[in-house]
């Protein structure tokens, strides 16, 4: 259910509404999966559709998505180091 959410793109309130889940349903299941993965601190990256490098070139952005639905936009310019370490907050 929680993949499918982060696939989906939605809020977590849009979401739950449309599918008509049981809101303390979806926040524990989502507390469960996000323990899953506190151990070594990744969670998985979804890729909804490849970039081609020229593509990424001109728009010059990356986007960050965390899993509390904030989206970081970023320069492509941006060093690693700090690539590195917004994707670890």
């Amino acid at each position: 259910m929680i993949e499918q959410w982060i696939s989906s793109g939605m809020t977590q309130k849009s979401f739950i509404s449309e599918q008509k889940i049981n809101p303390w349903t979806f926040y524990n299941r989502l507390k469960k999966y996000r323990n899953q993965f506190s151990q070594n601190n990744f969670l998985p990256v979804h890729v909804q559709e490849p970039v081609k490098e020229k593509e990424a070139i001109e728009h010059g952005l990356i986007e960050i998505h965390y899993p509390n639905n904030v989206k970081l936009v970023i320069s492509s310019q941006t060093p690693i180091q700090t690539i590195k370490q917004l994707a670890n907050l």
